[in-house]
């Protein structure tokens, strides 16, 4: 009996074990009969077509013509540019079926010598060798509307996956329009890049700007514009120092008749070029007749310092990266509402940034975009200006516990910044009175958000210019622009998640330690200067004879016990950027633990659990 009911367990264990096989067997084989069919387990649904695609694709002015050039063949022995590759064309097949036949893609196999890597070179794509010596492949997209104009990708290189839905949507986009919109830019910074005098080259446009250029038709307002072109449909401000008062009055004219504006001011913006005590360049703007009416309180001699956002920058005091409180880095939590305009951003950095308020009394609407911590205090921008240790500036830093706002929407109704101008001979000047629509102003107190140095790494890249975007200050200005242009379609898409991810608990233990050493060094700075004003006064009192420079006993007591005491500071010091060091190598061992350890014992004694359950059912 015993026998026969072990064949009998043995038998539906193999039954068992077969069924499994072939359940597994005929899965697979309907999975690769299912084109595309994935599940997207990342907390950003970093591979999932987003909502804003959709919604490009179904309202596509025109039809799209998208060529993929790629040499499949030559890219085999080669996994990551092979894989991408497969990637790029399941994407591009999956736009083709939301698009509802207004997008058609057709992958080209440009093989050497061949009419089709003519047609690649003659549109722009670039031909890369990825092995050195080898042979040269295409791997770019070429995106051709109505007009016949083509939107391309040169070369879809791998480190900007994390965008490609983004730049595949970008051209379509593009593509798709007859005509770009036109944005008109009045910058005091060059922004639009320019000419160094100095190495004699010209300056590239910075990237934010670039990007821009990219999307849109850019005209750029000589300074003493006093009319801003019907064409355009937002108007952006860069530092905008010396206007003339024509100037002021155009901008005041197009904001009253509904015209888009998106403004950047900056109490000490630091690529105007120069110490303004120095003789260089003006370093702080306003606009302070507009904002006046437009319902905004800004002083341009003010700038935010805050304790908890602060950056970590190299020091000369400590020989180590130390917070700067003028340097901040916003995350999602200093974002106070879901405006598309930061809805979606991980992090931004801006630099001795000013500070907006709501004035009293005003008949627009105010809306915060980006606020500090309450860990928070307005400083003196001429601080800044001559500052040479920013640990400085937690000398007498005392939060106030008031949330200070850097960017803010202004709509509603706004007033005239401006009477109508007179004539010379004294008459109403002949020009029409504007009719007041709802504002739609966008303002921002810092320009260095724009620059280079807080967000991005500009690469060469096979003698293209590449940008390595570590933050999303880019983001943050082109979804500015979409929102005020109202293209939330492409807004929608980026900012989806980012594969760098912060150490946040690291980086508040850097935070905090570098705190106290800041409260150690003015310590130590207090008792130097207690005793040297000691030593002053006990030399002062000795008789001026030939031993007048010499050191009594008092003095010498004195001086041994502040040494002693210096020494024991410096101890301290020591033992703190030891214990920051210690913390976080004890922190990194959690983690290692965690990752190596903890989960795969979570797992095994999950499996095992399940095994007994099974067993005492049976």
């Amino acid at each position: 009996m015993k026998n026969i009911a072990s064949n009998k367990r043995g038998l539906v264990a193999g039954l068992g074990i077969t069924a499994i096989v072939v359940l597994t067997v005929v899965l697979v084989q309907a999975v690769s009969l299912v084109p595309n069919l994935r599940l997207d387990l990342t907390e950003d649904s970093l591979y999932t077509v987003s909502d804003g695609t959709r919604s490009m694709l179904k309202g596509m002015e025109k039809p799209v013509k998208a060529e993929l050039y790629f040499s499949s063949s030559l890219a085999e022995g080669v996994p990551q540019i092979n894989n991408y590759g497969r990637r790029v064309q399941e994407l591009l097949r999956e736009y083709e079926r939301l698009s509802g036949g207004k997008l058609t893609v057709t992958v080209i196999e440009p093989e050497p010598f061949s009419e089709q890597e003519d047609r690649a070179n003659e549109l722009g794509l670039m031909s890369v060798p990825i092995i050195a010596g080898g042979p040269e492949i295409h791997f770019g997209l070429a995106a051709t509307g109505e007009g016949g104009k083509a939107e391309i990708i040169d070369f879809f290189r791998p480190d900007r996956e994390e965008t490609l839905e983004y730049d595949l949507s970008k051209v379509i986009w593009k593509a798709s329009r007859n005509v770009a919109p036109r944005v008109g830019i009045y910058s005091g910074l060059d922004v639009l890049g320019g000419f160094d005098f100095m190495t004699r080259q010209p300056k590239q446009p910075w990237a934010s700007f670039a990007q821009l250029q990219q999307l849109y038709d850019v005209e750029t307002l000589a300074p003493d514009f006093e009319t801003i072109p019907d064409s355009v449909r937002l108007l952006v401000l860069v530092h905008p120092t010396n206007l003339t008062e024509k100037s002021l009055r155009a901008i005041d004219r197009y904001a009253l008749g509904g015209g888009s504006v998106l403004v950047f001011v900056d109490p000490m913006a630091e690529r105007a070029g120069g110490n303004p005590f120095m003789g260089g360049g003006e370093t702080s703007s306003d606009l302070a007749p507009l904002f006046a009416a437009w319902g905004v309180d800004y002083d341009a001699k003010q700038v935010l310092g805050d304790a908890q956002l602060a950056v970590s920058v190299a020091s000369n005091a400590y020989g180590q990266p130390a917070p700067h409180v003028g340097i901040q880095q916003f995350g999602a939590g200093d974002f106070p509402n879901n405006d598309p305009v930061i809805a979606r951003l991980e992090r931004l950095h801006t630099a001795s940034a000013g500070v907006l308020r709501a004035k009293a009394g005003a008949s627009s609407t105010f809306t915060p975009l980006i606020q500090s911590t309450d860990q928070a205090m307005l400083l003196p921008a001429e601080k800044f200006a001559t500052l040479e240790e920013h640990t400085d500036l937690y000398e007498g830093f005392q939060p106030t516990g008031e949330r200070y706002v850097v960017a803010a929407r202004i709509t509603g109704k706004i007033a005239a910044a401006f009477a109508p101008a007179a004539a010379a001979d004294g008459a109403v000047a002949a020009a029409a009175p504007v009719e007041a629509k709802p504002a739609n102003i966008l303002v921002v107190a810092d320009t260095d958000v724009l620059s280079d140095r807080l967000w991005v790494h500009i690469q060469d890249f096979m003698g293209q210019q590449m940008a390595q975007a570590f933050a999303d200050n880019g983001d943050f200005v082109i979804n500015a622009v979409d929102s005020l242009m109202g293209s939330a379609d492409l807004m929608a898409i980026r900012g989806r998640g980012r594969y760098e991810r912060p150490f946040e608990v690291v980086d508040q233990m850097e935070r905090s330690a570098a705190m106290s050493l800041q409260a150690k060094q003015q310590e130590l700075e207090t008792q130097l200067a207690d005793t040297e004003g000691k030593l002053a006064e006990l030399q002062s009192k000795k008789e001026q004879d030939a031993k007048a420079f010499e050191l009594d006993d008092a003095q010498v007591k004195e001086l041994e016990k502040f040494m002693a005491e210096k020494a024991r500071i410096r101890k301290e010091l020591r033992e703190v950027q030891h214990q920051l060091g210690s913390d976080i190598e004890s922190l990194g061992a959690v983690l290692k633990l965690l990752n190596i350890l903890v989960a795969p014992l979570l797992l095994v004694a999950l499996v095992f659990g399940i095994a007994r359950w099974r067993l005492a059912r049976r």
